[in-house]
């Protein structure tokens, strides 16, 4: 016996993934968050992007980037592999087109973290795409904590390349550019992974009509 439009539709929740895309400025707390959802839904896949920067301490390839010369980087773009890419502090970002493609034909809730220059490029083109995505703009309770987050990160010297307070005032001025805004407190990092996972599965249970 066929199915009824809204069993087909309750069957469908069970099965469909969600893009989820985290943006946000430096110190913002955008990988300690998405580590922590994604060590609560281990199912959950995990976009990792490209960068031309040097790896830090504690880091390794594929963790939390796939790293590249300069180089390496520019033969990519020469090559048409990147879905987007931006300069961001003198660093070169991207995703490759077959990174996005794999994750999301794996029918698994997928988070993307890309920076807000990112977001400006890719937006449309995303939700065309992928009628279940939701840009997530994730801030710090201040600019002062976002600032002392980088330094304790990065140390001193560090924080002189990472830190750029009139790159981060612009990016804070974006947020209109995505859907949501999570302010997320070191006080409440349990509370921010449970907002942002609200959101992911607010957006599997939204009925979207066809227009």
């Amino acid at each position: 016996m066929e199915s009824t439009p809204i069993e087909k539709e309750i069957s469908d929740q069970m099965t469909r993934g969600v893009l989820l895309v985290v943006t946000g400025p430096s110190g913002s707390g955008k990988d300690t968050l998405i580590t922590l959802l994604k060590k609560k839904y281990p199912q959950i896949e995990w976009i990792v992007s490209t960068t031309s920067r040097k790896m830090r301490d504690g880091e390794e390839q594929g963790k939390p980037y796939h790293f590249k010369t300069r180089e390496e980087f520019e033969e990519l773009i020469a090559e048409g592999e990147f879905f987007e890419w931006v300069e961001f502090r003198g660093e070169l970002y991207g995703t490759q087109k077959k990174t996005l493609m794999d994750a999301l034909a794996s029918g698994k809730d997928v988070v993307w973290k890309i920076e807000m220059k990112g977001v400006k490029n890719i937006k449309q083109k995303i939700k065309n795409m992928v009628s279940r995505s939701a840009f997530v703009y994730l801030i710090g309770d201040s600019l002062e904590v976002m600032k002392k987050r980088v330094h304790k990160a990065e140390g001193e010297e560090g924080a002189k390349v990472r830190w750029n307070e009139s790159l981060v005032i612009w990016e804070m001025k974006q947020y209109e550019d995505c859907d949501y805004l999570l302010v997320n407190s070191d006080e409440s990092l349990d509370q921010s992974v449970e907002k942002l996972s609200n959101i992911l599965h607010a957006k599997r249970y939204e009925i979207i009509r066809e227009s």
